[in-house]
């Protein structure tokens, strides 16, 4: 048939919607088709797939009108298709197409816009020919039945089939095929814009869409849940946590099956429930948010739940499953949730797991339990209860609560010192309470690195249980209010500030001990400690294993003014060149034991004689001979430092001290010295070392080496003796001669640590204790004498050397002029 006379006649414009088999050539002819399948990268070619749809999967096939043609008021269609391999769903609800005389018998499209199609007598044809597996369909769209057409100018939907893919076929099957009968122009979409362009300028077309076999099922059991003991009758027991997925495009799937079987000892007869959960807020563990799937049967061999028909994201989601203890369940006896091979069966997807899959938690009957102590059974509102052999010793007592809404217990040694107090308020009454104190050989076996005085501790741990009727342990959320605790330690020695004391608790996942503020301890929320001089409270949201100790301070360091940039000569002593102060333990006193001292400027270590820390008596920041003499510091190479470990001073409160240095006489012009305490460098016998950063003096000291002395000596007769001639050569045997010295320092500094070696002449015998100094003769004050012996003054004679004078000089004063003089007698 011709296009443009019958568009000549009447614009027709056929709009299309087919989805997968054969196609017929027979009724070929040449129309203007367009065909389009929405998100789809296709090939459109025969005996290659257009879209991979999973079995069981729905989707919609869609009749659309096309705005290429300018007028159209006729569509139809014939769609061939396999049932095979697809099935016809109903989906018209009450939007049913008019098929007035038509047979429709399981079609029923979709009407996807009334306002463009006309409703009158015999204007719409669709019906199945389910002999032949074929769809005809046709629709008159004239907006006013009128029939000349209609101009639109934006593609408009008309009707939707809805198909199910059933089967699994070969890729060269085509499973929808389509032919047009008249001219006009239509396309197919899948499932819903946007859309691709695949097909013009025909009038039949195929679109081979291939059903994928089911995808595989993931299962995962989330071993997350701990081994607990649980009394018989105990019930809503968590004893699996799993997770099931599948890698498929489908964003829901239904759980049809589940099977459970027990790996461990426990008799059927002694479960009262086995339920199957989802696991709400994904929190692995049963709780009242999490919403029933189904209850478990017992099959004789394991406990199975089928036709759940419960829908879920096939993303990924969370189950759990509970148990129920029965009365008569026997101590000892085991319950591990196992899910046998193939035992997950869902809609979308093929059984898993693959082989026999279990958890790793342990669910044990526990032995019946009798209380040591039975609380009132009466209405109580709280009740006091005072225990006085428990900490430092092995006794353990399981208490009932009964009615009891707040339990008050004070646990001590037999002394009635060191003292527990507990304040406990569940929520339910009918509980249970264990106090005990872990043993030695408990604690032998943790970590204690974290609590610093964890001798303040020792014997006096306390161990608080709490449980539920069925001796489950409470978590957090069971308490009307966090519980608190309270240790008394007016029988400990504490010697450290009362606010460094803290409260541990044992982590028994790696059994180390950690401050109780620690995120991960359970302590409650907004509270903080309360330290008076007797007691430690703090509120916290577990009660189990806690431990007594204290955090040491750090050591108090502040430098006083900076000694003030000075110039110094070579040899001089007693130099100042840092001022502090320390302050260790404040309530018991402390000792300094060790002191470090580094030089930011450029010195040969070895032209620093002596390094000396002073305790500042008169605290005027500087040394003077008040000051009481502590101890040397001695060069550490490694540490690059001087360094005394091993002070040994007792600081009471708070000490000032000063640190000097001397200069050994081979210092050189422009070596300096800029004293610092180092990181750490300050430490006592109570406190952690100090300071956290250098603390550094101000000021440098600069050498100068201008020792420099101008030296003179005189000889004078001043005994002739016998046979003396007169000539001034001629000194008889017997005859005295004193030797002077003068020494000058002419510089503009002090010299310091001058010494004078003068060895007697050959020929002469030196004149006993005849060792005279003036080491000023401006001052007017003549000669002094010395003693030759070794016993403090200046000088001596015979003892640093054989047959030598020697005077030791603290200091020179600058531009001042000393001597020294002796005698000796001619041999």
């Amino acid at each position: 048939m011709d296009i443009m006379c019958l568009k000549h006649k009447k614009q027709i414009l056929l709009l299309f919607l087919l989805l997968f088999l054969l196609m017929d050539f027979n009724n070929i002819v040449n129309a203007a088709v367009n065909l389009r399948i929405v998100g789809l990268s296709d090939t459109q070619a025969l005996g290659q797939i257009d879209a991979n749809i999973n079995i069981n999967d729905t989707f919609y096939l869609d009749v659309w009108i096309n705005a290429a043609d300018t007028y159209y008021n006729t569509v139809r269609l014939k769609i061939n298709y396999d049932s095979t391999y697809l099935e016809i769903l109903d989906n018209d609800a009450s939007n049913q197409i008019d098929t007035f005389l038509i047979n429709t018998a399981g079609i029923n499209l979709q009407n996807l816009s009334t306002d463009i199609i006309g409703d009158s007598v015999n204007i719409l044809i669709n019906s199945v020919d389910t002999a032949s597996n074929t769809i005809n369909y046709a629709a008159i769209v004239n907006d006013f039945r009128d029939s000349v057409g209609v101009n639109y100018a934006v593609d408009i939907p008309l009707a939707r089939i809805l198909l199910k893919a059933k089967n699994v076929a070969s890729v060269t099957n085509t499973f929808l095929s389509f032919t047009v009968s008249d001219e006009t122009s239509t396309f197919i979409t899948y499932p819903d814009t946007p859309f691709y362009n695949v097909l013009g300028n025909i009038d039949s077309g195929w679109i081979v869409i291939q059903p994928s076999s089911n995808p595989q099922l993931n299962v995962v059991i989330n071993d997350v849940l701990n081994s607990e003991t649980y009394s018989a009758g105990a019930d809503t027991i968590t004893a699996l946590s799993f997770t099931i997925s599948a890698d498929t495009n489908l964003l829901n799937d239904t759980l049809q099956t589940f099977t459970l079987a027990n790996n461990g000892t426990l008799e059927q007869s002694a479960i009262d429930k086995l339920r199957l959960w989802l696991d709400y807020d994904s929190n692995n563990i049963y709780s009242d948010s999490d919403v029933l799937v189904s209850e478990l049967l017992w099959t004789g061999a394991n406990w199975r739940a089928i036709n759940i028909n419960f829908a879920y994201n096939l993303s990924g989601a969370n189950f759990v499953i509970t148990i129920d203890l029965s009365d008569t369940a026997t101590a000892g006896e085991t319950f591990q949730a196992l899910i046998p091979s193939l035992g997950i069966k869902t809609a979308k997807t093929d059984s898993a797991p693959m082989s026999d899959t279990y958890s790793k938690n342990i669910i044990k009957i526990a032995a019946s339990m009798i209380a040591d102590i039975i609380c009132p059974d009466t209405a109580v509102t709280s009740y006091l209860m005072s225990l006085t052999n428990i900490i430092g010793t092995d006794t353990s007592y399981l208490i009932y609560l009964n009615n009891v809404d707040t339990l008050y217990i004070e646990a001590s040694n037999q002394l009635k010192l060191d003292t527990w107090s507990v304040i406990i308020d569940p929520i339910d009454t009918g509980g249970y309470v264990r106090i005990s104190s872990p043993s030695s050989a408990f604690i032998n076996g943790t970590d204690t690195g974290n609590i610093t005085r964890a001798n303040y501790g020792q014997n006096s741990l306390f161990q608080i249980d709490v449980m539920d009727s069925m001796f489950r342990n409470l978590s957090a959320n069971q308490y009307a209010d966090s519980p608190q605790i309270s240790f008394n330690f007016s029988g400990k020695n504490i010697t450290t500030n009362f606010e460094l004391l803290k409260l541990y608790y044992l982590n028994l996942a790696d059994s180390k001990w950690y401050d109780a503020t620690h995120s991960d301890s359970g302590i409650a929320r907004n509270y903080n400690y309360s330290i008076s001089s007797n007691t430690i409270s703090l509120r916290v949201e577990h009660l189990s294993h806690w431990w007594f100790g204290a955090l040491i301070d750090t050591v108090t360091v502040i430098k006083n003014v900076d000694v003030a940039s000075d110039t110094v000569s070579s040899s001089s002593q007693n130099i100042t060149v840092l001022s502090f102060y320390a302050l260790g333990d404040t309530q018991a006193g402390d000792t300094l034991i060790s002191l470090s001292i580094g030089n930011k400027e450029v010195m040969d270590t070895a032209h620093i004689s002596d390094v000396k820390l002073w305790l500042d008596t008169n605290a005027n920041f500087i040394y003077d001979t008040a000051d009481v003499f502590i101890g040397s510091l001695n060069w550490n190479s490694g540490a690059e430092v001087w360094r005394n470990s091993a002070l040994n001073y007792f600081m009471d409160t708070g000490a000032n001290f000063v640190v000097t240095i001397d200069v050994d006489t081979l210092a050189q012009t422009g070596e300096k010295f800029q004293a610092y305490i180092p990181t750490q460098g300050v430490a006592t016998a109570d406190e952690y070392s100090a300071p956290d950063t250098e603390i550094i003096n101000a000021g440098v000291i600069t050498i100068e080496n201008t020792n420099v002395v101008i030296v003179s000596i005189s000889v004078e007769l001043i005994d002739t003796g016998l046979n003396y001639s007169g000539a001034a050569t001629d000194y008889p045997p017997g005859s005295k001669l004193r030797y002077t010295i003068e020494f000058s320092n002419l510089n503009t500094l002090p010299i310091y640590n001058v010494k004078i070696y003068q060895y007697i002449p050959q020929y002469t015998q030196y004149d006993d204790s005849s060792i005279e100094i003036d080491t000023d003769i401006s001052d007017g004050i003549n000669y002094i004498s010395k003693t030759d012996a070794n016993d403090g003054d200046e000088a001596d004679y015979n003892i640093t050397a054989l047959n030598c004078i020697y005077v030791h000089l603290s200091e020179m004063p600058a531009n001042k002029t000393g001597r020294l003089r002796f005698s000796v007698f001619i041999e």
